[in-house]
């Protein structure tokens, strides 16, 4: 077995699940006035700052230029926008209160539970709207943990089931940022958890326990989540919580029935993995369930 190989293949999946994207490097910003908007190319300073969630940088920019608030990327998204869709609530919550533009997605990440009414009031089909990442509302609020925005949308029935441009489901983003009361508002309203991302075969569960979310992952076990599912490398959830040191998320496994001596591709159960890493304190454990090695 090549665990080394192993990890690193846990860690790309595991990267291209983060919310937060890496972004290319700096680029000389080229602004134009096209009717009365301010266009900047993808990378413009501002834009990079909001995405990358850094506060200070964004308030120096708009202390030189308070105008920049409402510039428009390359691919007319708002700086706003960049800060909101990766997630960056602190800069999000800025820009709102300095007077940024706000669209239905924003006010469903941020809370604003009776400007998402009057969004809907005003054209219901913004119920089922997209942003740029095919992102509907209610992605955005179980992302924010924003329950009470959810049971508006979910009220109008919203899909709950919905996908986004990657994939996901509100369910999915709920448990990427281990907000426990959306992901259970969410199952009591059918969210179906062990829907996979087709791309990559994650189940919200799967994506629980490669970020150590233990919060998430107690309310998918408790509302019924396979245990014992692999994803499209094979791998099971109790091998991908024994990789990753996190003797609390095996625990919590173990007490929800998975199966303690599950084999991999590769033919190794949970035992061997953390004999390989010489982690002792999960070896006993896991041999307290009962678990075999080779």
């Amino acid at each position: 077995m090549n665990v080394s190989e192993k990890r690193f293949s846990m860690k790309r999946a595991s990267s291209r699940n983060q919310i937060s994207v890496g972004v290319s490097g700096r680029s000389a910003v080229l602004a134009v006035t096209i009717i009365g908007w301010c266009v900047a190319i993808h990378g413009a300073e501002i834009h990079e700052a909001a995405e990358l969630g850094d506060l200070e940088r964004v308030k120096a920019y708009l202390s030189q230029d308070p105008k920049q608030i409402d510039l428009v990327d390359a691919k007319g998204q708002t700086v706003l926008e960049r800060a909101d869709r990766s997630g960056k609530q602190e800069v999000v919550e800025f820009l709102l209160a300095r007077g940024a533009k706000e669209d239905i997605f924003a006010a469903a990440a941020v809370g604003h539970v009776d400007k998402v009414a009057a969004f809907l009031k005003q054209d219901k089909k913004l119920l089922s709207a997209r942003d740029g990442g095919g992102k509907a509302p209610l992605h955005w609020a179980a992302l924010y943990g924003q329950t009470k925005v959810m049971e508006l949308l979910l009220a109008q029935k919203a899909d709950v089931n919905l996908l986004d441009g990657d994939g996901f489901t509100p369910l999915h983003w709920a448990t990427t940022f281990n907000k426990r009361d959306a992901v259970e508002l969410l199952l009591a309203h059918k969210a179906n958890m062990n829907i996979k991302v087709e791309k990559y075969g994650w189940t919200p569960l799967r994506l629980a326990v490669i970020h150590g979310h233990l919060e998430a992952a107690e309310a998918l076990l408790n509302g019924g989540s396979d245990p014992n599912v692999k994803d499209d490398q094979n791998i099971p959830l109790l091998h991908q919580a024994v990789i990753r040191g996190n003797k609390e998320m095996v625990a919590l496994l173990l007490d929800k029935k998975a199966d303690v001596n599950k084999k991999d591709s590769d033919g190794d159960t949970p035992l061997d993995e953390a004999v390989e890493q010489g982690n002792k304190e999960i070896i006993e454990l896991l041999r307290q369930h009962g678990a075999k090695g080779k």
